[in-house]
């Protein structure tokens, strides 16, 4: 059978050939020869945008000692969890905690990495050395969100100790070395130590924390009651003050010097109840103290390198690097000197007193009590500190003694005219008028210093001479400073040698 083409006009066939194409045919005659096409098949699936997922909130907690001891292990813990909008809180397991700390006042942190445990659990052990702050942290994924915790303190209480006490019985006079150990933080610090007077701490002295954490700190003994010490550290906002353990030590009391026996600078003989000393002083000057520190006898000597001995014959010799500075001038065999409990510095012999710093030698050679504040030791000679003599300055004054005393002796007036002048012009004065100056001891002359000389201090110094012996001479003095004396000064003391005698009347 031929083509529909060419059985229907051009125009039909045209038009049922579209039909069929489109698929707009209804119903197709019989006839038609075609074939229905191919049905396509469906375009495959494509998946579509997921719904976005909302992570959960991350929280991380800290759980940490509120004090700890400096440089110590102490342990740090804590949690990592999620919280979902509702129901129970998740553990974010194994995840990464970073646990930071810092000293208090400061910027700079440092930082550990723990993991947590399959239950979300942590913790880790840190050894502070300051007081610190510390925070734990969580980095976040894309499923939990990061987490901080609160940022936490931490106390690091500090240590010091005092480990040694050195003489373990000093005497008075001697250094105690007061020496320990501290903790890390405290190396390069100033620790204080403390002694307890009266219920109240004071300071008796500092030391540096060595970069090994030692320190040695050294105070003088200066009386005979126990030492009650403690050592303090500073105290800052990084550092928490720390005090040591208290340590008591006690004082050896030695009232006695014996022949072969010296004092240093510094040491001393204490009565034994406590109350008096003598002390050898490091500017070479031999002093009588009671608690208060009141002067109540000194040498009135100075040099360098002191030291009291007793001779076995019975002399009390104070020596310095120039030779003898002070001696008592005292004879006796089996000699002891001895700081009694009434204030006396007392040389005996044979139980009987061969010098005494109030009764003098033998209690025959010097009239009265020597440095006394209340002018026992001058005060025989009818002296009044109050009343001007030769227009000096009236009151404590070296000058206006000597015019006292050489007005009794019928020089009313100063031989070199008013004004009388300061104590370093009277040998000026004296040479003008013609009166014999030199080196040769008189009683009743006048001993006189320069200025700044041994002896003399700053405005000079002058004395009167009461007896004259072999070994040197004992004088008798009034000064600026309130004290009146009547002491030895020896020929062999520097004091001696520096000083001129003006022999202005000398005694018949």
């Amino acid at each position: 059978m031929p083509p529909l083409s060419r059985l229907l006009p051009t125009t039909l066939a045209t038009a049922l050939t579209a039909t069929v194409a489109f698929g707009t045919l209804a119903a197709v005659p019989a006839f038609a020869d075609t074939t229905p096409p191919a049905a396509t098949p469906p375009a495959p699936s494509q998946p579509g945008t997921p719904a976005p997922v909302t992570p959960l909130t991350g929280s991380v907690t800290l759980k940490l000692p509120t004090t700890v001891a400096a440089g110590k292990s102490s342990t740090v813990r804590g949690t990592l969890v999620a919280l979902p909008t509702t129901g129970p809180t998740t553990a974010v397991p194994t995840a990464p905690v970073t646990l930071r700390w810092r000293t208090v006042g400061t910027t700079r942190w440092s930082s550990r990495t723990v993991t947590t445990t399959t239950k979300g659990a942590w913790s880790t052990t840190l050894k502070l050395q300051t007081n610190s702050e510390v925070q734990a942290r969580y980095a976040g994924t894309s499923g939990v969100t990061a987490a901080s915790s609160p940022i936490g303190r931490v106390t690091a209480t500090q240590a010091v100790s005092i480990s040694k006490l050195s003489p373990k019985r000093p005497a008075i006079g001697q250094k105690l070395t007061v020496s320990g150990v501290t903790s890390n933080a405290l190396r390069g610090t100033t620790v204080t130590v403390q002694r307890l007077r009266n219920g109240v701490w004071t300071t008796a002295a500092t030391a540096k924390v060595s970069a090994t954490g030692s320190y040695a700190a050294k105070l003088k003994v200066r009386s005979s009651a126990s030492l009650t010490l403690r050592t303090r550290s500073i105290a800052t906002a990084a550092i928490t003050r720390a005090t040591s353990a208290r340590r008591t030590v006690g004082v050896a009391v030695t009232a006695t010097l014996y022949p072969g026996q010296t004092l240093g600078a510094g040491r001393v003989l204490t009565s034994p109840n406590g109350l008096y000393s003598a002390t050898v002083g490091s500017n070479g000057d031999l002093a009588v103290t009671d608690t208060a520190g009141n002067v109540l006898w000194h040498s009135n000597t100075t040099g360098s390198a002191p030291s009291l001995a007793l001779t076995s014959t019975g002399n009390v010799v104070l020596r310095g690097s120039t030779g003898v500075l002070w001696q008592s001038g005292s004879t006796g065999a089996v000699p002891r000197l001895v700081m009694q409990n009434d204030g006396s510095l007392v040389l005996f012999s044979l139980g009987a007193s061969r010098w005494s710093s109030t009764l003098g030698l033998g209690g025959s050679v010097r009239p009265a009590a020597c440095w006394s504040t209340s002018f026992d030791c001058i005060s025989y000679t009818g002296y009044n500190p109050a009343i001007s003599y030769w227009r000096m300055y009236a009151g404590h004054n070296c000058t206006n003694y000597v015019a006292y005393r050489l007005t009794l002796a019928g020089v009313k007036n100063p031989p070199w005219g008013y004004p009388g002048g300061s104590a370093w012009q009277w040998r000026a004065g004296a040479k003008k008028k013609g009166f014999a100056v030199n080196t040769t001891p008189a009683v009743g002359a006048v001993m006189q210093w320069g200025r700044n000389t041994p002896g003399g201090g700053s405005s000079g110094h002058v004395v009167y001479v009461e007896q004259v012996t072999s070994t040197g001479v004992w004088i008798s003095e009034d000064s600026w400073s309130g004290h009146a004396s009547y002491r030895f000064i020896a020929s062999t003391s520097s004091a001696f040698t520096s000083a001129r005698f003006l022999h202005i009347k000398d005694a018949a």
